[in-house]
């Protein structure tokens, strides 16, 4: 009995990490790794809130109007959420809360409110009339409604009188009526009057419980409310009396400035008793109780206790306008007004994405999953539909991201908060962020000198990546971008994006010259993918995510610039000829009056396509020059390695020249940027200053080996996803198109003081779960997409990051799509026992010629059986002819059939994180008769065998058949076996057998 070394393989988050010799036994956990997790939570999250909404919510109001009922897709958890506040109507008029100490933005429960301007209060209520009857109050909150369209009305007048405005095509009017039983105001109930009101408001109380005394005024005042209410609610009257009717609650004064006569009849016990009668009705007509939260939550802006200041009368219109115009206004993105507001129906396209996440990937992962079951024709048929099921976990994976944000916020499923800037809570999260990155620095293990990662290293450029993401984060979670001394740094965070960007793929293109189809497509489809999913999914703008089409466009100007005259690049004169000319026309094209607007008008009529050409001038101005200052450094960095200027004499004195100009670079932009008058003022600058600080931080973060090659974990993690975060923010932590905040604790009441926290802390931890998962899943169907998942070398990686996707970094042994002709380095035999103490198997390190155990091929082989004996009858189970050369180990073993998958592996490379197998198995695999007769399910190529089986997530759902099976099986259902041989091999010595002739020779051999 011959002895086999069997090695379980797993990917961890970082990396393939070997978890020591044991037999791999098909386990039902293996299945539940940690993306099926994450699909199973968040389908349990969205269908949890949707029943703890429902279970909770107020009693569902009277709706304003009929709504269109037709079947959609997302009517079924509508049934659940819409019931008790369908549009968040209740929200806005029963409760909210100042988030400000300036009492300027109030906060409804559970939505988010637009204060609106003059022209949209127009466009709401132009050529109408605006009626209030009532008491003082109900006059002042008149004039806060008409200051709203005009600030310089004059509202003076006789106190007790009737008062009419009119302006921009609106006209207001107020009808003194404290008692509501003047013959007009009975006309206007009765549905008789001259004219119909599009928004009437009636108010009451007060002067009953000040002119009438006791229990007489108070049922009085009842006896009114009913008539009121009685006509009001009955739908064929309130039809003729008014679009819409609003009935004020009774207001609650600040007792302590009530003056001695109203202090002693406007007692609290029988006010509050009113908005307690008031309050039976609340399911009939619409009461803004708001309005006295208002109030009462600002008791220092009233004199005598009874009028309060302007500033809450503006705000009490607000919540008028809000529920009046909301759902008048145009449906279409930015929708950061989620207070009374129905949400669009899904279009055909939206509802072709859901289908095609929640109907066919679905469908074909059960398909997959019974494909023992099928017959040969049906797998056949299943095959040629379905991609893998590694490719379909991917999508489904993706799809159910895509479709939490849409959930998020294109429903009324989950809460929206408002969004307000509080120093004290930003700049200690940014101080957190600061520590907890702090706290998770890597240093180099070995010496920085000799093991230096180079100038922008991968894991730097990751690192960077992290920390500048987490900045704009925070700063949009808090709202920051009011603050210019916040605003221009953040500018400069974007600015240096692009600058990687530049600096990246010109590296790429520069040294590898490969400026085919297939790398601007990888490139563009994993910026591209789920922003153009998310597009389609939410009915949004593609340019609203200015992100993605910003790095978009530079990469084609990038790689347009590279390729013209590529033959020329190593030419000095030639290269910044192009990159003069480039500059020249991407300037022309950004500023030219009239170049976008005529692109866009074309795309427009083309496409169907409506871009705003202002907004993207804007985008682009902004950053015009730096992404050629990354095209330039990168240059410099290769000519000065090419002078190899290190090995200069006074190359210290010019290090350390640079270190302290950079020092006084960073110093003078912080001071430059603070004092400028505003953001606006600044953005002028910017194009032309950006630059300074981001060289100026890449020479103080490369001074030193040791600084250089000391990163983050915590940064690099979140640079790894950096796409995923930037994108995804908009619609699962931001809400409303990044205009709000979304709450995710129920009820949304909670969602203040400690209970904002709690939802902060939940929302972070879910939007970055899903962002984890959406960066995994977009690597794999991009690679699915572009058919590079079998050219690429080494382990499914963990998702690219934001802006070196699909590029190949200048300083990694890494390997990028096209990239076949870079060679992939050996490592020594103490370097492999280094990595793998584990292994317990008696083996002894043969010596190269250079001293070192070198490792020049392993074979990988996987039998059937645990049995050591390897042998046969020379002919394969159903009666498979063998090949010739059958005398071979690899052939025995194949015609014995304990052999499912046979991989030659050239090279193995270790790093410090972990270990990383790069396989490259050539021509003779590809071309060999004894492999032409695997069948393999949707893999491109027999490499993919050895990367996505052994290292890959996915290893439960590859599937090996061989020709006269009926059933594909699972490989990792056998176990995985690394057999070394000594005799053509000198890496180690395991007893296995000797083959009767030397084995194939591996792919890097053949070649």
């Amino acid at each position: 009995m011959q002895e086999w070394c069997v090695l379980k393989v797993r990917q961890s988050h970082r990396c393939p990490v070997i978890l020591g010799c044991t037999m791999v036994a098909p386990k039902l956990s293996q299945r539940l790794d940690p993306f099926h997790l994450f699909l199973a939570a968040t389908v349990f999250v969205i269908f949890l809130a949707a029943s703890l909404r429902y279970f909770t919510g107020m009693p569902r109001q009277k709706p304003r109007t009929l709504t269109n009922t037709n079947l959609r897709l997302t009517h079924h958890l509508h049934l659940c959420t819409d019931a008790p506040d369908r549009n968040r109507c209740r929200s806005l008029l029963n409760d909210g809360w100042w988030i400000d100490s300036k009492f300027k933005n109030w906060q409804p429960t559970g939505c988010t409110m637009q204060t609106y301007n003059s022209d949209a209060v127009v466009k709401c209520l132009g050529n109408t009339h605006v009626l209030y009857i009532g008491d003082s109050v109900i006059r002042q909150q008149l004039f806060g409604m008409a200051e709203k369209v005009d600030a310089n009305i004059v509202t003076k007048g006789e106190k007790h009188s009737d008062r009419v405005f009119t302006s921009s095509s609106i006209t207001f009017e107020f009808w003194w009526d404290p008692f509501l039983n003047a013959s007009h105001t009975i006309d206007i109930l009765n549905g008789v009057a001259k004219f119909r009101p599009s928004l009437l408001v009636l108010g009451t109380g007060l002067w009953y419980l000040n002119y009438l005394e006791g229990s007489d005024g108070l049922a009085a005042w009842k006896s009114i409310i009913d008539r009121t209410v009685h006509q009001i609610s009955n739908p064929t009257i309130a039809a003729d009396i008014a679009a819409t009717i609003v009935l004020a609650p009774v207001e609650t004064p600040k007792y302590t400035l009530l003056n001695s006569t109203r202090r002693s009849r406007l007692s609290p016990s029988n006010i509050e008793a009113m908005n307690d009668y008031l309050f039976r009705y609340k399911d009939e007509v619409f009461i803004p109780f708001a309005w006295n939260r208002m109030v009462e939550q600002s008791p220092s802006l009233t004199d005598d206790g009874l009028h309060f200041a302007d500033i809450i009368a503006t705000k009490q219109a607000d919540i008028l306008l809000n529920f009046k115009c909301n759902d008048q206004l145009p449906k279409q993105a930015p929708m950061g007004t989620t207070c009374c507001y129905t949400y669009p129906q899904t279009r055909w396209y939206q509802n072709a994405v859901f289908l095609f996440f929640l109907a066919w990937v679905p469908l074909g992962m059960y398909f997959r999953s019974t494909d023992d079951n099928l017959s040969v024709s049906a797998k056949r048929f299943v095959n040629r539909i379905f991609p893998s099921e590694p490719v379909l976990v991917a999508l489904f994976t993706f799809g159910l991201g895509i479709l939490y944000m849409f959930y998020s916020d294109r429903t009324q499923i989950f809460a929206k908060a408002q969004k307000q800037f509080n120093p004290w809570e930003f700049g200690p999260m940014m101080l957190l962020a600061l520590i907890i990155g702090l706290a998770t620095l890597k240093h180099p293990k070995k010496d920085p000198i000799t093991s230096d990662g180079g100038f922008l290293n991968r894991e730097q450029t990751d690192e960077w990546k992290g920390w500048m993401q987490l900045v704009i984060l925070i700063y949009h979670y808090w709202g920051a971008s009011s603050i210019s001394g916040i605003y221009n740094p953040v500018r400069i965070l974007v600015a240096a994006y692009l600058f990687q960007s530049g600096y990246g793929h010109f590296f790429f293109f520069y040294k590898k010259g490969d400026f085919g189809v297939a790398r601007i497509v990888s490139v563009l489809v994993r910026l591209n993918l789920l922003t153009v999913a998310l597009e389609y999914a939410t009915g949004n703008d593609y340019l609203s995510y200015y992100f993605t089409p910003l790095v978009s466009f530079w990469f084609l100007v990038i790689w347009v610039t590279m390729y013209v005259a590529n033959k020329y690049n190593k030419t000095k004169w030639v290269l910044c000829l192009k990159l003069v000319v480039a500059c020249a026309i991407t300037t022309w094209l950004i500023h030219y009056p009239g170049v976008l607007e005529r692109v866009f008008s074309t795309l427009e009529i083309v496409a169907n396509v409506h871009w705003n050409a202002k907004e993207w001038r804007f985008r682009l101005a902004l950053d015009a020059y730096i992404v050629y200052v990354g095209m330039i450094v990168a240059y410099i960095y290769i000519r000065l390695q090419d002078l190899k200027i290190g090995d200069r004499t006074n190359w210290p004195s010019i290090k350390r020249h640079s270190i302290l100009g950079a020092i006084v670079v960073m110093v003078w932009y912080f001071w430059f940027e603070l004092t400028r008058q505003d953001k606006f003022v600044y953005n002028a600058y910017h194009p032309f200053i950006s630059w300074l600080p981001i060289v100026a931080f890449t020479f103080l973060r490369n001074a030193t080996p040791n600084i250089r090659n000391t990163t983050s974990r915590f940064f690099v993690f979140f640079g790894s996803c950096s796409l995923e975060t930037f994108i995804g923010q908009f619609h699962m932590w931001l809400a409303g198109d990044t205009k709000g905040l979304l709450v995710l604790v129920t009820p949304a009441g909670w969602a203040t003081g400690l209970g904002w926290w709690a939802n902060f802390v939940v929302s972070s931890a879910v939007f970055v779960w899903v962002c984890w998962g959406l960066a995994w899943s977009t690597a794999v169907i991009c690679d699915w997409i572009c058919g590079t998942g079998g050219k690429k070398r080494g382990a499914v990686a963990p998702a690219p990051s934001a802006l070196t996707n699909g590029m190949t970094h200048p300083h990694s042994n890494k390997h990028a799509p096209g990239n076949s002709e870079q060679m992939i380095p050996l490592v020594s035999g103490a370097e492999f026992s280094a990595a793998v103490p584990h292994l317990h198997h008696p083996h002894e390190i043969v010596s190269d010629a250079g001293g070192n155990g070198a490792a020049t091929a392993v074979e990988i082989v996987s039998p059937r059986s645990g049995k050591g004996e390897v042998g046969g009858d020379g002919e394969g189970e159903g009666g498979e002819e063998v090949p010739k050369e059958a005398g071979s180990f690899v052939e025995r073993a194949w015609a014995d059939q304990r052999v499912k998958a046979v991989v030659s592996v050239v090279g193995l490379v270790f790093e410090e994180k972990g270990c990383e197998v790069l396989c490259d198995v050539g021509r003779f695999v590809r071309e060999h008769p004894l492999f032409q007769s695997i069948v393999v399910d949707n893999i491109m190529t027999i490499e993919d065998i050895f990367v996505r089986t052994i290292f890959g997530d996915t290893m439960t759902n590859l599937f090996v058949r061989l020709p006269s099976q009926q059933s594909a099986f699972p490989i990792n259902t056998i176990p995985l076996l690394v057999v070394y041989h000594p005799t053509t091999h000198p890496f180690a010595t395991f007893p296995v057998p000797k083959p009767s002739s030397s084995p194939p020779s591996s792919g890097r051999a053949s070649a």
